[in-house]
């Protein structure tokens, strides 16, 4: 639904930039308006996905893995800390894992819940 209402803000942005370039070669008042509604319409279709991860990572298993394609538990530095839990989107359960001096976390896939 949300890339719907995406579309719907980009098209009435572009709508407005190009009557706000019409105003203005007319020389009729509002143009710049109309341009700036737009582009700032615009800019933020454009730029607001930027903030967030991106959807279909997070529900991929791969993107909780420490080592690409591979199921293998991060290597020291990295320690098993006491926090496990089911990601919502996968169900899997997953380890945190903290590299002590630099305090990165890792996330590692342990098995499936229910499972163990």
């Amino acid at each position: 639904m949300w890339r719907v209402v995406r579309v719907l803000v980009a098209l009435w942005a572009v709508g407005n930039l190009v009557a706000g370039v019409a105003l203005l070669i007319s020389g009729q008042p509002g143009g710049v308006f109309a341009m700036a509604m737009g582009g700032v319409a615009l800019f933020a279709v454009v730029f607001e996905r930027a903030r967030y991860r991106f959807d279909r990572a997070d529900r991929s298993v791969g993107m909780l893995r420490s080592a690409p394609g591979g199921s293998a538990a991060p290597e020291p530095p990295f320690q098993p800390t006491d926090e496990v839990f089911v990601d919502p989107t996968t169900r899997q359960r997953v380890r945190v894992y903290l590299d002590p001096g630099t305090g990165e976390r890792r996330y590692h896939v342990e098995a499936e819940a229910g499972s163990g």
